[in-house]
């Protein structure tokens, strides 16, 4: 029906798509359908299992991965998402991603509890995930490692007490973007991002990636 009604991009999500028994085959069925793009939001986890990666190659592969990671800290990330153990996990997920070639783009949602270690974590991305995934693009190859921020918005489990102080934030962001782009490391920010346009950069389109195949988060 989606395709009927002319929809190109499709985003399978959750909950954790991932724990949807042949995932693998929907994303197969979705290019079928004639599917223009086709995008798994994830939190990595099962990507560090033995075998799972493998399952998404060929018609299975996704054009990229929506990818949840909050902080470069154990425990931050591990209390934004609600699981313990939750971080190396995910880190090893994403490795895994990074090493079979796929493009990932890292969602990283800033609130009070990460807001203070944006640079931080833009150079802990830049070491622990940009060179496994230069070396699997190729020589001269970029865009298969991403980084895509936005703000929390006082809906679902989150509060109006998390959101971020709007005017440090902005000076904190407009520095990790910049280092980002000078660790060849693709930004991407959602029309829907949640930070108002007048605190952002004045530069801010140079910053930013090409828009046109990302989805707003």
């Amino acid at each position: 029906r989606l395709r009927e009604a002319g929809v190109e991009r499709l985003t399978l999500t959750g909950g954790e798509p991932t724990l949807v028994k042949g995932l693998e085959r929907l994303v197969v069925a979705a290019r079928a359908l004639g599917f223009r793009q086709v995008v798994i939001q994830s939190n990595a986890l099962r990507f560090a299992e033995p075998g799972f990666a493998a399952l998404f190659e060929g018609d299975a592969r996704p054009d990229y991965l929506l990818v949840s990671f909050h902080s470069h800290e154990a425990s931050v990330h591990d209390g934004i998402v609600g699981r313990p153990g939750a971080f190396p996990e995910a880190v090893a997920g994403i490795q895994e991603l990074l090493r079979r070639g796929h493009e990932v783009v890292l969602s990283h949602v800033l609130q009070r509890a990460n807001a203070g270690a944006v640079l931080a974590f833009v150079d802990y991305v830049a070491e622990h995930f940009a060179s496994l995934a230069s070396q699997a693009a190729g020589p001269g190859a970029q865009g298969a490692l991403g980084l895509s921020f936005s703000v929390i918005a006082p809906s679902g489990g989150a509060r109006a007490a998390d959101i971020p102080r709007f005017a440090p934030l902005a000076k904190s962001l407009d520095g990790a973007m910049r280092r980002a782009r000078d660790l060849g490391i693709t930004v991407h920010m959602s029309e829907m991002c949640g930070m108002p346009r007048c605190l952002l950069p004045d530069d801010l389109d140079s910053l930013l990636a090409a828009q046109a195949d990302l989805q707003d988060e």
